[in-house]
Formats: C-alpha cells, structure tokens, sequence
C-alpha cells in the first residue's frame, strides 16, 4: 500500500465521514443541520439518539472555540444526547471534557484497504444484493439497520424521513441483503476524493454468522472499484477487526467517542436494549417522548 503518514490517513478519514455526515443530512430543511468551526463541524438532525446529533474534531493541538462551547451548549439546552468525536492522535484535554460534561464512550479503529480488483468473497446461498434506488426499498434498508443495530423501533420511521432520497445523492450507494428472500442486511458506500468509505454494515441476529455481512462488504468494495476509487475506508468496532483484517484492511489509527455523562445512564441503556426505560426517562426529564 502507497506510504501515506498518519496525519494524512486521519485527514482523509475525517473528509469521508463528514461527507456521509452531510449525505445523510442533505434532505433535511429549514433549521441549519450542519456547521462548521475551526478545526471542527458539528451536525443536528434533531433525533433523540445518540450519534445522530455530534461534533466531529478535526484539529491537531486542542484550541478553545467560543462556537463550538456554543454548539454544546445548544445540544445540552435542548436536551439532545449527542457525541463528540476525535482522531485517537488528538487527546482531547480530560478537563476540558469533564467541564463540558463529557466523558468516554470508547474508540473505533479506523480501517483502509486498497482497491486492485474487483473482491473475491464466497457469496452465501440464497442470498440478494440490491442496490436501494426508491422510498420502498429505503423503508426496508432503515428498518433491517435499525434493528440489526439494536435501535429503538420508535426511531426507524424518523431515520427514514431523515434519509429520504438519500440513494439518488452524488457519490451515494446503499445496499440491501435479502436472504431467502427476506430482507436482513444492509451496506453503504460514501465517495470522497479517492476514497470510498464504508458505513452502516447491519445484519438481522436471525442470519448472522453466514458469511452476509462480509458480502455486503465486499459489495462496497466492488463499487469502489467500479468507480475507480484506489482506497476504501471504515470504522470498526473490536469485535469486527479482526474480520477486515481478514478481507485485507490495515488498521491505521482510531477513533474516540465522548457522550454527554448526563446522558450516560441513557446511551447504555441503548446497549442493552432497554428502551421502554429510555422511553420513560425521557418523557420523566422532557414531558414528552422522544421525536
């Protein structure tokens, strides 16, 4: 793989995720959902969960913002859980966080594999891979992401108005697995530059440990080659390295996760799939349920 330093890996693997970030965005209207700073953006979508609300850092040496201590004061004041997140190289001050009221959510490591040819990967029997390319499908791909993620049913129907259209966006893909012909896995690709990075790799508990996750991979990977990009890019959780390791990526930093600590209790809750208590809490602290 061609030398690159990791200054200049974090730098493109910051450029693709704000892209997927604006992708994913683009529909919405009125209120301003995307913002930029000094050595940081930050995105809204207005959706009470985490990681659909945050601010991604993108600045080496910590530099004080009057506008992004703003932007956390506007999450906090409208009671939106967001997360901060920031290249593992950055460190970003303990106290400086502690003061905001954020604390660690864990990290990701960021992946890159180089594109030569198309990937060879054993397609499970009986499995589909369509190309999502109207509303219909998109309903379907929402719906397998969100549970094969473990979200809250109640958020599906939102995460599908916030992507409508999102198919026919300009440097866009997403993919829907239909294992016997039920509907259980879903890929995304996000074009930047050179690069292709991958997002959003969910399968149904019901078909996992097939082989279908790695061929929705892989999927993203023949369409970076397709449209000629020379790299793809991802995050993987621990769990999951070892398996990209296995298609040909090389680990080439991280990322790390900050929540806001009011809402720790809450984003764990999400982990283990207690959300009539996350439905509770909120109603508790808002007087009302979440959008």
């Amino acid at each position: 793989m061609q030398a690159l330093s990791r200054c200049a890996w974090r730098g493109a693997l910051e450029e693709n995720l704000l892209a997927c970030l604006r992708a994913s965005l683009g529909g919405q209207q009125g209120r301003e959902v995307f913002e930029e700073g000094s050595g940081w953006s930050a995105y809204r979508s207005g959706l009470a969960f985490p990681a659909y609300n945050g601010i991604v850092y993108c600045q080496d040496g910590f530099c004080e913002d009057s506008r992004l201590l703003k932007r956390v004061a506007d999450f906090q004041a409208e009671g939106l859980p967001f997360v901060v997140s920031a290249a593992s190289s950055y460190d970003l001050p303990v106290l400086w966080c502690r003061r905001l009221g954020l604390v660690s959510a864990g990290s990701v490591a960021a992946m890159v594999r180089e594109v030569r040819e198309m990937p060879l990967v054993d397609h499970p029997v009986e499995l589909e891979i369509v190309r999502v390319g109207d509303e219909e499908v998109l309903g379907d791909w929402v719906r397998v992401q969100c549970r094969g993620f473990g979200f809250p049913s109640w958020l599906e129907e939102s995460t599908k108005r916030l992507l409508s259209g999102v198919y026919e966006r300009q440097g866009v893909s997403l993919y829907l697995g239909r294992w016997r012909g039920i509907s259980v896995a879903t890929s995304m690709g996000v074009r930047s530059g050179d690069l292709m990075g991958i997002y959003n790799v969910a399968t149904l508990p019901v078909a996992r440990c097939r082989g279908i996750g790695q061929a929705m991979t892989a999927c993203v990977l023949g369409e970076a080659y397709k449209q000629g990009a020379s790299k793809v890019v991802l995050q993987s959780s621990a769990a999951g390295e070892s398996l990209y390791r296995r298609m040909g990526f090389l680990t080439v930093g991280g990322f790390e996760h900050y929540v806001w600590a009011s809402w720790r209790q809450w984003v764990g809750l999400v982990f283990h799939g207690a959300f009539h208590q996350i439905a509770s809490a909120w109603q508790q602290r808002f007087g009302r349920l979440p959008a």
